[in-house]
């Protein structure tokens, strides 16, 4: 479909794949053969991100897809609710966890808006649902903080 492009300038514009190409798909097919293989590129954005304001795409891509899925007509659902968790949560929190508390608290309160919004767009109930789930709904950034950090030394 021409008019899905990956985003010019950004980084981490590789969310189009998640968010719109593979919802759109009428089916795919899995193997259990690897057929890429990820290499470390210790120059890459990934490696170097921590300590560049690049790291704040991981925010903005996911407000440009969610505008891009509307403006095709996608609604929102329950896979991209999730994904926009994950990528609020540990992922994000590792990308700028070397930035200022207070752009990082900024940060996180706008992450908070934006689940509300898909929260009221699927008028999902008021329970408390995962840890994350009720952190962002709370807006309680010290725990925010605290699963992120956990989940990274978890891995």
């Amino acid at each position: 479909m021409r008019s899905v492009q990956f985003p010019d300038g950004m980084g981490f514009e590789d969310r189009v794949f998640a968010f719109i190409l593979l919802p759109m798909a009428k089916g795919y097919v899995s193997s259990a053969e690897p057929v890429f293989f990820y290499r470390v590129n210790s120059a890459g954005l990934t490696a170097v991100v921590a300590n560049n304001p690049k790291a704040l795409d991981t925010y903005w891509i996911v407000l440009r897809m969610l505008e891009h899925r509307k403006s095709l007509g996608m609604r929102a659902d329950n896979q991209i609710y999730k994904r926009v968790k994950t990528q609020f949560g540990a992922l994000l929190y590792w990308r700028i966890k070397n930035f200022d508390d207070e752009i990082k608290k900024t940060i996180f309160y706008l992450c908070c808006l934006q689940i509300e919004v898909l929260h009221n767009e699927l008028g999902r109930s008021n329970d408390k649902g995962d840890d994350l789930e009720y952190a962002f709904r709370t807006r309680n950034y010290a725990l925010w903080k605290l699963l992120c950090y956990f989940e990274l030394e978890s891995v």
